[in-house]
């Protein structure tokens, strides 16, 4: 079976279907008032647990748990709760059922909006819900069965909550729905719970106690395997601890055994995610999401300089790569009143938005700007695919530049970049380097776009493919033009932290890698076992191969021999 590998890592453990339990029906109130007193009394126990999950979580999973504060702002939201008293006062009926209805009124009208930011809110309003009634009915959380070993949970979807409150000995988790950046999977991701999203129909083909393979660095779920496959995933799973716990790579420089230096560095949503990086030797930030900054409300001039004033800081001598406001498509920011599009993949969004709302644009280059005089860095463009919107963006950046002059405004020279997401800027790669002094390689738009295929659409995900051929010769395409051009190519999609594709992308001259901060020393120990003159021979062997299954095997092949 197969799905998206979401947080990585190797499990071999028994199976736990989790099914949450109805815990309420409908029913008639004797006294409307006396049946809102009692959900006011839930309601302050609810937000009390969620402060409680909250300053837990905080120090494992740091800025990530602010998920919680949002769901404990969703309990004071007037609209939200003044329309569960109405309907208990207005149609008698009890809290629990008042809830389920209102809540579900909501989640109609979000499923409306389709896109990967309002299925987080719509997880979310489940997550609250959920608590809600199970205060109501005094019902305890459900627990995994008291069995020995390692367990796997088997779920439909679970909430931010389930994963923060899940039982100790649950090492990996598998569902049927679920986002790539959805609020479970980014908390999943912070607490290192292996987790494979998409696998169709898993709670049906799966009972209690089946003994399951979870591969969530490849995305496949084996079912009560043979004696073979679990012995050769318990040597891959040795392997696999054996240079996760190598920390001596993290304080050292990324260097391959034959001296090619390169930079593994970190993915970021805000600033307190800088501290995990360094904590695991990242080597800068190659991707800081600025729109996650915008999720709750648009930030002033000031309160922008004073986060990427702060990122720089504690980066130290390290450099900080700002993306600027990359939003549309599957991140929706509801107040910045965006038209309503039939295909959004392919409509407004990244670069577009910022050229159509110059005046926001300008803030955060202004920001940008007045940051740089306090360490190293540089800024990149979204969704680029004419030469038009770099010369454009460019032109802002000189009013920008003249404006703060005038003022005696203090700023430094910065490197310019754009991220390749599209073919189109893939297949021009030659001319878009001269206009910047980066690339960053956005594979998993790339992929998408290359392929025709949503990612998030369970009907399709599967043709989802890192390995197409396809694809690698477009990313070849992108490094060759960058290096012909002298400037500097990374990588910031999810395939740089691929331990298969690794070695090919630094046999290709990738310059740098960046990730999410829990993959970064796995990548810069196999950097470190790499050989690149080694590797550069096969480049065109591989991408002479016909099919992504027999790209997928060479591969594999090629990092076992790397490993051992």
């Amino acid at each position: 079976m197969k799905g998206i590998g979401i947080s990585p890592g190797l499990v071999l453990g028994k199976a736990f279907v989790y099914k949450e339990e109805s815990l309420f029906k409908r029913y008639y109130v004797k006294c409307q008032r006396e049946e809102v007193d009692r959900l006011k009394v839930a309601l302050d126990q609810a937000k009390k647990e969620i402060e409680l999950i909250y300053n837990e979580s905080k120090t494992l999973v740091g800025e990530d748990a602010d998920i919680f504060i949002a769901h404990k702002e969703m309990l004071e939201d007037p609209e939200l709760i003044n329309g569960i008293i109405d309907i208990i006062i207005n149609e008698g009926i009890n809290s629990e059922w008042a809830i389920h209805k209102v809540i579900n009124n909501f989640i109609s009208l979000f499923k409306l909006r389709n896109n990967e930011y309002i299925d987080a809110k719509i997880i979310d309003l489940k997550d609250i819900s959920s608590r809600l009634i199970r205060i109501l009915a005094g019902s305890k959380l459900a627990a995994p069965l008291e069995w020995e070993g390692e367990l796997i949970i088997i779920a439909k979807e679970l909430t931010p909550s389930n994963i923060l409150q899940m039982d100790k000995r649950v090492r990996g988790i598998v569902t049927e729905f679920g986002g790539i950046t959805s609020h479970t999977s980014i908390l999943s991701k912070a607490s290192n719970i292996p987790m494979v999203i998409g696998v169709n129909n898993i709670t049906e083909l799966v009972v209690d106690g089946d003994f399951i393979i979870l591969d969530a660095y490849e995305g496949r779920i084996i079912l009560n395997p043979c004696e073979d496959a679990i012995k050769e995933y318990q040597e891959r799973k040795r392997q696999r601890i054996k240079f996760w716990e190598l920390h001596r790579v993290r304080d050292r420089e990324t260097i391959t055994q034959d001296g090619y230096k390169v930079k593994v560095t970190g993915n970021i949503a805000g600033v307190e995610d800088i501290k995990n990086l360094l904590a695991v030797g990242a080597e800068g930030v190659g991707l800081f999401r600025t729109e996650n900054l915008f999720l709750e409300g648009l930030l002033d001039e000031e309160e922008q300089f004073q986060l990427y004033k702060r990122a720089v800081d504690l980066l130290g001598n390290h450099q900080l790569t700002i993306r600027t406001l990359d939003v549309g498509g599957d991140k929706a920011i509801p107040y910045l009143n965006l038209p309503k599009e039939n295909n959004p993949f392919l409509g407004l969004r990244g670069i577009r938005v910022s050229l159509l709302r110059e005046e926001l644009f300008k803030i955060q280059l202004r920001a940008i700007y007045r940051a740089s005089i306090y360490g190293s860095l540089r800024l990149m463009f979204p969704m680029i695919s004419r030469i038009e919107e770099i010369r454009a963006a460019k032109a802002l950046i000189a009013q920008v530049q003249e404006e703060l002059m005038k003022e005696g405004i203090p700023f430094e020279p910065v490197e310019i970049g754009m991220m390749v997401e599209t073919p189109a800027a893939a297949i021009h790669s030659a001319a878009f380097a001269r206009e910047v002094d980066f690339f960053s390689i956005g594979t998993n738009d790339l992929i998408q776009y290359t392929l025709a295929v949503d990612r998030d659409n369970k009907n399709v995900m599967e043709l989802y493919d890192p390995y197409h051929p396809a694809v690698l010769r477009l990313i070849k395409l992108v490094i060759d033009n960058g290096c012909r051009a002298g400037i500097k190519v990374s990588m910031c999609g999810e395939l740089a932290s691929n331990s298969k594709l690794i070695p090919l992308f630094l046999a290709m001259g990738l310059d740098e890698f960046s990730m999410d901060h829990n993959l970064i020393l796995n990548s810069k120990y196999i950097i470190s076992r790499s050989n690149r003159g080694e590797l550069e021979g096969q480049v065109d062997l591989i991408l002479n191969l016909s099919t992504s299954c027999e790209v997928e095997k060479y591969l594999d092949n090629l990092i076992t021999n790397i490993l051992n």
